[in-house]
């Protein structure tokens, strides 16, 4: 039960919070986003996204180095300044365990869920997954009043969007909640802000939503606490003799949570060369004083060559001012530690130092001044005064606080490997992107089919609602449905294996009538069916008029029985043959009797598969079309009625709110001809407008690339997944896609399962590598070298370990038929660990733990091994 407090405790409550308050140096922050601080001066933030600095070439820098100098060059005088932030701040980690982890439901896979969440939490553990860095630019102005303040922040703030997004940089301006929002990731890291302007009544201030309770700036001068958390901020107080960006990269590259933040301040045209002047005139007039002094001392009259070295650098940087419009600024740069106790903050304090020491700069507390200093490394816009030095734009631009591009989607992400630049996990989420179809294009032995399984997988087991389909010309993927039946030990996991010696009927003529535009529709893929059979492909004139009209005329008897209420079925391959032989024989039509001649063997002879109305079960949500067995001359056809069956099943599950993911495998085999490639550009049209994934999968990049409509559909793909690649295909990706050539150079080099992923507008490296000793490395392998490893290690296994007259299914962990002392059995148990599924601990905080290595689990019937 709450305790009441009394009037005296309320009071000093009140003072407690406007003391704390009087720490944070704002006066408001504005919903617009604008912070008012003292002496008329106002801010407004501008949030950033990454740029792939570090991979490109070095023009590139340099181009993008003159770029981000130009951007500073153009500050107006009126300006009070601008400061970079980069807050690299806490992720709340249970928020993201939350988005990461897959729920278990006890549907027979929850021991491959267990093992997906293992592996992103053991990755979650690499890089800078805890961490998420905000970059942040803050514009200041003097202004007499806020109309007037917010008038030149639009402004400002509207030059350096567009000069950013030349960058390749997106660009949004913070509201002031947004701003609230990374103050309190400073003073709460990794939690989670709850406010709205609304809650805000008569005399309240937004600091009372974001103060800690406590903030002590007196236990220490070179450090404060604030709450249960250790701060400090340094300052660099000595700079090299030459700046370089790998310092301040390395600086942004530090996995601690941080808060770096670099004030400039430009000095307006005129009193830049005349605050130069002085500091030369100041110099010269020491230096002939020491000159004078060492005479009379005896001496040669020598300037110590520190005291040369100094005026040598003004006067170099008078000649950037005066002839390479270089523009002067006020600088400087603070970082701040946040840290969970003092070993921590020590430790990371010596972090920064060392990077700062390594290049022949220096950090230092800001001895009793951290309260001061606290805000001036908060993004509001406050510099410390007498603080810095004065150097020009080009040393600022310098410091870029570009590195490399994330992909972290906020909702049902799937995990793509890491980026090897940042170590930073990839997550997306196809179906957040505009054109969510892609493609998975790689050399042979290099991961196509790998990365295809583990994508889908992913969505099977995050997705209870969406449906999976593989087109499988090589017979890829019926190994993953038969092993998800294994492991399941139910048979929902669907292989249609599709040749000529199977039962299976596919109706091309099969029509969805809730279509307004079913006709039309149907029209024209049945001029594609009817074209592949007995044209190769193409049709004439003539012969697409004929086909059209009887198309035509079977449905029209098909929708007059409806219509008059008698029974009827749906027309057939068999019904079109007959009445082209009809119209052939009534007219005799030479064409029309030629197409019936050529269609005899699809409806009476060895290739009826077409023929006859579907028998086609298509109730599972994961199916393997297993097209392997068919013959080149069919196999082409066969992927395109399965995918018109498909398109039906798309639009269904778009109306009823399920995501619908389709993948063809050896897609290069639907681009042989015109009629081929509008097939398919129709197909990828229909999957975008009813919410369907589409992927194509092909080693085949430079046959792809010859079709217009192929590259067409790969260039205005938001995904694609690039795997290693020959040199001839690397160079049509890289015109293709904008690659650089160091981008370009990885895909030349990339082992498996690692290359480039695009993702919308951002194409980063990526390095994808799974645990062995998982039952999903087992079932998404297909390398035929590890499948003979894996599959002695299991022999071994059994035969050391499992007696035939063991019980297949249940074995007690203390029982004596599971202990074994043979020297064979333990060596396959280390190479081929079968792990224990992963089982959430009793009262234990995290989702899941690592379960004890076991030989055989439940679930698996060592007897099929």
């Amino acid at each position: 039960m709450n305790k009441k407090l009394t009037r005296k405790e309320k009071k000093n409550e009140v003072v407690r919070i406007r003391s704390v308050q009087n720490a944070f140096k704002y006066n408001q922050m504005l919903k617009n986003g604008v912070c008012v601080m003292d002496d008329d001066l106002y801010s407004m933030s501008i949030l950033f996204s990454d740029t792939n600095f570090s991979m490109a070439p070095e023009e590139t820098k340099i181009n993008i180095f003159t770029r981000y100098m130009e951007i500073l060059n153009s500050l107006s005088t009126d300006k009070a300044g601008i400061s970079l932030t980069i807050n690299n701040r806490l992720v709340n980690e249970e928020q993201f365990r939350k988005k990461m982890i897959i729920p278990l439901a006890s549907d027979g896979l929850d021991d491959l869920r267990m093992e997906l969440n293992q592996q992103r939490l053991d990755d979650l553990s690499k890089g800078h997954n805890k961490i998420v860095a905000e970059k942040i630019m803050t514009v200041t102005v003097n202004a007499d009043n806020v109309v007037e303040a917010k008038r030149d922040l639009d402004k400002a703030a509207y030059d350096l969007e567009g000069s950013f997004q030349s960058l390749g940089s997106e660009c949004s301006v913070m509201s002031g909640k947004e701003r609230l929002e990374t103050l309190y990731s400073v003073i709460k890291p990794g939690k989670h802000l709850d406010f709205e302007y609304e809650y805000l009544g008569p005399g309240d201030s937004t600091k009372d939503f974001i103060c800690p309770y406590a903030m002590d700036f007196g236990e220490s001068p070179q450090y404060f606490r604030m709450d249960d958390r250790y701060c400090q901020v340094l300052y660099l107080s000595s700079w090299a003799t030459e700046m370089t960006e790998s310092f301040f990269e390395s600086l942004m590259a530090l996995e601690h949570n941080l808060m770096i933040t670099l004030h400039m301040s430009v000095v307006p045209r005129g009193q830049d060369v005349s605050h130069i002047q002085y500091i030369i005139d100041d110099m010269r007039a020491n230096r002939s004083k020491m000159i004078r002094r060492d005479r009379r001392q005896g001496g040669d009259g020598d300037v110590p060559d520190q005291i040369e070295f100094e005026y040598q650098q003004a006067m170099e940087l008078l000649k950037d001012v005066q002839e390479r419009n270089q523009r002067l600024f006020h600088v400087q740069l603070l970082v701040m530690i946040n840290a969970s106790s003092k070993d921590e903050m020590d430790f990371v304090s010596k972090d920064v130092q060392s990077v700062a020491s390594k290049r022949g700069f220096q950090f230092l507390p800001m001895s009793y001044e951290q309260e001061e200093a606290f805000n001036a490394v908060l993004p509001i816009g406050r510099p410390k005064d007498k603080l810095g030095r004065t150097t020009v734009s080009k040393v600022c631009s310098v410091m870029i606080p570009f590195t490399t591009k994330e992909i972290r989607a906020n909702e049902s992400p799937i995990y793509y490997g890491s980026n090897p630049i940042s170590r930073n996990m990839i997550l997306a989420n196809r179906r957040e992107l505009a054109n969510p179809s892609g493609w998975i294009l790689g050399k042979p032995g290099f991961g196509k089919s790998w990365s295809a399984k583990e994508e889908s997988m992913a969505v099977l087991l995050q997705n209870p609602n969406a449906d999976i389909f593989f087109i499988d010309p090589q017979g890829e993927y019926r190994h993953l449905a038969e092993e998800l039946n294994k492991i399941s030990m139910r048979e929902k996991f669907t292989v249609l294996k599709v040749d000529m010696m199977s039962n299976l009927h596919f109706n091309p003529f099969e029509v969805d009538l809730s279509d307004p535009e079913w006709l039309k529709r149907k029209s024209e893929f049945l001029l594609f069916v009817i074209a592949e059979m007995i044209g190769q492909g193409e049709l004439s004139a003539t012969q697409k008029s004929l086909v059209d009209r009887i198309v035509h005329k079977v449905y029209q008897e098909y929708t007059m029985a409806l219509e008059s209420g008698h029974e009827t079925r749906v027309p057939t391959l068999k019904d079109f043959y007959n009445k082209m032989n009809e119209y052939a024989e009534e007219t005799m039509n030479p064409v029309a009797a030629d197409i019936a001649e050529s269609l005899w063997i699809f409806v009476n002879g060895s290739i009826d598969l077409f023929a006859h109305e579907s028998n086609v079960d298509m109730s599972s949500r994961f199916i393997v079309f297993d097209i392997s067995e068919l013959g080149d001359s069919i196999r082409t056809l066969a992927m395109k009625v399965i995918l018109e069956t498909l398109e039906q099943r798309v639009r269904e599950n778009h109306l009823s709110g399920k995501p619908t993911y389709v993948y063809i495998d050896e897609i290069y085999l639907l681009l042989k001809d015109a009629y081929s490639e509008n097939f398919l550009n129709e197909f990828w049209k229909w999957c975008r407008k009813f919410g369907g994934v589409v992927t194509g999968i092909t080693q085949n990049v430079s046959e792809l690339l010859e079709s217009t409509q192929a590259t067409s559909m790969l260039s205005n793909s938001e995904f694609c997944i690039m795997l290693a690649q020959g040199h001839d295909d690397v160079q049509k990706l890289q015109i293709l896609f904008n690659l650089s050539d160091e981008q370009a150079r990885s895909l030349l080099s990339a082992g498996k399962g690692s290359g480039l992923i695009k993702y919308g507008t951002t194409i980063i490296p990526f390095k994808n590598s799974f645990p062995k000793d998982t039952r999903l490395y087992e079932i998404w392998n297909t390398d035929p070298r590890e499948q003979k490893r894996i599959t002695e290690a299991k022999k071994a296994i059994r035969k050391a370990v499992i007696k035939p007259d063991d019980h297949p299914h249940h074995y007690d962990s203390e029982s004596p038929k599971e202990k074994t002392s043979s020297k064979i059995a333990t060596e396959y148990v280390k190479e081929a660990v079968i792990k224990a599924p992963t089982k959430k601990a009793e009262g234990s905080a995290d989702p899941v733990v690592k379960a004890p290595v076991s030989v055989v689990r439940t679930g698996y019937d060592p007897n099929e091994y």
